[in-house]
């Protein structure tokens, strides 16, 4: 569990200030967890403050809709529990990572 220091959101607005063209996307484990304890603000309301909400690329969502058929594939696969099912489940883990990082590249 990190906390995100007082410390830490100046150094953040600070690389805002001395880079305005920077492009600075925050990726929290929980978005609605508070500042600090009794903090009216969540982590994604002051970030959407500070730096707007820019959302995912479209070639994103096809990426992880292409993985989300890809795991449903993988569930069939070791269904019955054979060895060469769940090998090949195996194996298709590395196309999986592929697909998400070529939606990543195309993204940025």
């Amino acid at each position: 569990k990190g906390i995100w220091s007082v410390q830490d959101r100046a150094k953040i607005l600070l690389c805002i200030e001395q880079n305005p063209g920077i492009d600075i996307r925050m990726v929290f484990s929980n978005q609605n967890s508070r500042l600090y304890k009794g903090s009216p603000t969540t982590y994604a309301m002051y970030c959407d403050k500070l730096i707007g909400n820019k959302g995912l690329d479209p070639s994103l969502y096809v990426a992880l809709f292409i993985a989300a058929g890809m795991f449903v594939h993988q569930q069939v696969l070791i269904h019955k529990r054979q060895q060469a099912g769940c090998f090949q489940a195996f194996l298709n883990n590395g196309w999986l990572g592929g697909v998400l990082w070529f939606g990543l590249i195309l993204a940025f």
